[in-house]
């Protein structure tokens, strides 16, 4: 960006033909064969580790799906004078906006196939700052088996293989967890192949258990025991570089190995949603702001002086729909038809008296 840039506007013809594209290559997917819908259900987002293409200094282009990366700087807190902790808040978008779930279902004439649907995943477009989130993910979020008829079913035992760990970068790329001291299912479906049936979940292991990403990003973990049926709560993250993320009460801290923190926490007051990013040693801080009345939003940062500065963004939604095959044994055809959510303008404030924002 050139320093007399002061807007940034999306077109909503520009956005549909985004949605439109993503939507025509999922829908082409779903002609795959069997086999091919019990591969991954959702496609990677975010910056993959080694396999990302840097077209410029917000774009990056996935050399693996084809996923379109943007991340427009918004506000940063940066690393104080021989510390190297920062923050960036951006508007971040992915183009893969589609996961593909698999239903399995009986043959008229015997056997089995599945059926391909496409759903909502964590695509498109959102602000985002340092957050991190671990998640508890179920089979049935990509796969949903038929369960065995009886006892005697070989594959009875291991109906209760059904969970990982998903733990979301602030880019947006989800990073799969498996545990250190436990095995995966040990039986011949394909689709149950790395799930666990051990969770620090207070109806499993309910102690705190270690993890580790296996996708080159060189992540470790450790989830604390949450109540059963819940998720988790409590977590520690180990960044290859001696970061540490940790998560307690509804509070995150960032911590480098020099001590340096920032807190990120949430508070909500009539209608608006506020995410604070606070450098704990300056009292730095940057405000997210959502107004779910009127779908707009800011981000607030402070000057030199110690004024307020704002970023305002207005949301807004576009509409996609479409025909995709779903059943290729029956040749079934099913409909989308949904509201996907955008940014429709980012505003950044006045830096120069005179000169228009």
């Amino acid at each position: 960006m050139t320093s007399d840039i002061r807007r940034f506007r999306l077109s909503r013809q520009l956005l549909k033909t985004c949605a439109n594209i993503s939507l025509t290559l999922t829908l082409l997917a779903g002609l795959s064969e069997i086999t091919l819908a019990q591969a991954a259900a959702r496609p990677d987002r975010g910056i993959g580790p080694g396999s990302s293409y840097a077209v410029s200094d917000i774009e990056n282009i996935n050399l693996t799906n084809g996923n379109v990366n943007l991340s427009i700087p918004l506000a940063s807190l940066p690393p104080v004078a021989g510390g190297r902790l920062g923050l960036v808040v951006r508007a971040e978008y992915d183009s893969k906006l589609w996961d593909r779930a698999g239903l399995e279902a009986e043959a008229a004439l015997g056997g089995r196939y599945t059926r391909n649907v496409i759903q909502l995943g964590d695509g498109g477009w959102g602000v985002s700052g340092g957050s991190y989130y671990i998640s508890a993910h179920q089979l049935q979020e990509d796969y949903t088996p038929i369960p065995p008829a009886s006892s005697l079913d070989p594959e009875y035992p291991f109906t209760n293989y059904r969970w990982k760990m998903m733990l979301t970068t602030p880019d947006g790329a989800r990073h799969e967890l498996r545990p250190l001291d436990y095995l995966s299912y040990p039986g011949n479906a394909d689709y149950r192949r790395g799930y666990y049936k051990d969770t620090p979940s207070a109806d499993s292991v309910n102690s705190t258990m270690r993890y580790y990403s296996f996708d080159g990003s060189y992540l470790w973990a450790k989830i604390d025991p949450y109540p059963a049926f819940g998720f988790p709560t409590s977590w520690t993250v180990y960044l290859p570089d001696g970061t540490t993320v940790e998560q307690s009460n509804g509070i995150q801290r960032i911590k480098d190995p020099n001590g340096n923190k920032i807190k990120i926490f949430t508070d909500t007051a009539g209608t608006v949603s506020t995410t604070h990013y606070q450098d704990e040693l300056t009292g730095r801080e940057i405000k997210v702001t959502f107004d779910i009345a009127t779908y707009t939003g800011q981000v607030q940062y402070q000057v030199v002086g110690g004024a307020w500065a704002a970023v305002d963004i207005v949301y807004g939604a576009t509409h996609v729909q479409g025909t995709y095959l779903y059943d290729s044994v029956c040749s079934s055809e099913a409909q989308v038809d949904t509201d996907l959510t955008v940014i429709r303008s980012i505003t950044l404030p006045q830096t120069e008296p005179g000169v228009p924002s």
